[in-house]
């Protein structure tokens, strides 16, 4: 996706977080946005082999090229960047036994955020219910995820499909944010009205981060919406998380927001000028670095 005429773009062709500062001082260099150029914009993530994040790459050691041609880079941001985090909660039967434990851990992710980070709540089971509209306000927050009550079936993909058609914007004013999904589910879907092609279509047009955290033991995601799920999040730059019991959350919580403070945003102008709405693959690749493995979400579209 292409952030076009009011959308935001970079106003500087590099902005830096000089090593050491500080998160206040990051802060107060944030980059500014105007809206007098088309951007594609991407939040990268680098990890080594040891899978830890790497986080100490410039703008020189990025290469991006869109349909195989090597691309300039226009922007680069090394710092940590707002978040609009949606929230996406499996409310089924299925997950009953374990809803006070998941509420738990939701609550303390939610609680480790940024204070200018910003999440809304959703809940699923065979209906989308929005408990939270998107807000900073921590209590609200809290309140929100322990009024979620387990009963009724899986609608995922309805679940997907909603919460990708009403994304909180990308930007507030001037300000940038990465936009993120969060889905917490344990099962197949079995309720949803929307199909598995048109949940993927629509990922493929919004610029936002799924993670997933499948409650569903690992040996057990061959069915086709563990299927959708892996593919959703590789498309879109994320990860599926398979905790080993509903104990670890608190870990794969804290790795979701370690990343969220990790990644690179990398912008550039295509220098294929034509919007005729194909699809355009993306690969971000750091030079000479075999090594590390670089996460982005795959491509846009060229949009009229």
């Amino acid at each position: 996706m292409t952030a076009r005429g009011g959308a935001v773009v970079l106003a500087g062709a590099l902005v830096l977080a000089p090593p050491g500062l500080g998160q206040e001082t990051a802060r107060r260099v944030a980059p500014t946005f105007g809206s007098d150029v088309e951007v594609v914009r991407l939040d990268v993530t680098v990890l080594g082999r040891d899978g830890r994040f790497v986080t100490d790459l410039g703008e020189g050691d990025f290469e991006l090229y869109e349909d195989g041609r090597r691309q300039a880079l226009t922007t680069f941001v090394r710092q940590e960047l707002p978040v609009s985090l949606v929230l996406l909660l499996d409310a089924s039967i299925s997950v009953a036994d374990r809803m006070p434990q998941a509420q738990a851990a939701t609550t303390r992710f939610v609680q480790a955020l940024r204070p200018d980070d910003q999440v809304r709540v959703t809940e699923f089971n065979d209906r989308v219910a929005v408990l939270q509209d998107t807000t900073s306000d921590r209590e609200a927050l809290r309140a929100a995820i322990h009024r979620i009550s387990a009963a009724g079936a899986t609608a995922l993909y309805n679940a997907l499909f909603v919460t990708l058609k009403d994304l909180p914007p990308a930007s507030h004013g001037s300000q940038l944010r990465r936009r993120v999904i969060v889905l917490v589910s344990d099962g197949e879907d079995t309720a949803s009205l929307v199909w598995e092609e048109q949940v993927l279509e629509l990922v493929r047009r919004r610029e936002a981060t799924i993670h997933v955290i499948a409650l569903n033991r690992e040996s057990d995601a061959s069915n086709r919406s563990a299927r959708l799920l892996r593919l959703l999040s590789a498309e879109s730059g994320g990860e599926v998380h398979h905790p080993e019991s509903i104990r670890d959350l608190d870990s794969v919580f804290g790795r979701i927001g370690e990343e969220l403070r990790s990644q690179y945003m990398i912008g550039y102008v295509s220098s294929n000028p034509v919007s005729d709405a194909h699809w355009r693959g993306i690969e971000v690749r750091v030079r000479g670095r075999k090594d590390l493995q670089v996460r982005h979400r795959a491509g846009y579209y060229a949009l009229r």
